[in-house]
């Protein structure tokens, strides 16, 4: 009983950072974040995680302001945020001193592949939220 009441909340903070997420995403590019957000958990199942993330953190182009896709850099951003910045619940359970360090935190999970799976997993439930509030 404990269990199920423990993933209910566990969900339940998954969509309301979703929403959150979404409605920054949309405020912020509004048109390109949306199919961004649609197409990334294919680019996680295509390519795996790091890649993918790798991806977007390069279009984002968030380490330089050279004004790169703010669709790809909000995704990148909130991927951080949910699995340790700014969650609770966060997987990785670590403070990042900046954002590019994901990165350099998921390339160190590929020694640990149960890890690198439970943390794909959790990006791919996230993002189901975040599919079905950008649809909105």
């Amino acid at each position: 009983m404990a269990q199920e009441v423990k993933r209910k909340s566990i969900e339940m903070d998954r969509a309301d950072k979703a929403w959150e997420f979404a409605l920054e995403g949309k405020q912020k590019a509004p048109k390109k974040y949306p199919s961004h957000v649609k197409e990334f958990p294919m680019l996680i199942l295509t390519n795996g995680l790091l890649n993918a993330v790798a991806f977007a953190y390069e279009k984002g182009k968030v380490s330089n302001d050279e004004g790169g896709d703010k669709g790809w850099e909000l995704i990148y951003q909130h991927i951080g945020n949910w699995l340790g910045l700014d969650n609770e619940n966060g997987l990785l359970k670590m403070e990042l001193d900046e954002i590019s360090e994901l990165i350099t935190v998921l390339i160190a999970l590929k020694q640990d592949a149960t890890k690198l799976r439970l943390v794909t997993t959790e990006i791919i439930a996230l993002f189901t939220w975040l599919k079905r509030f950008v649809a909105q």
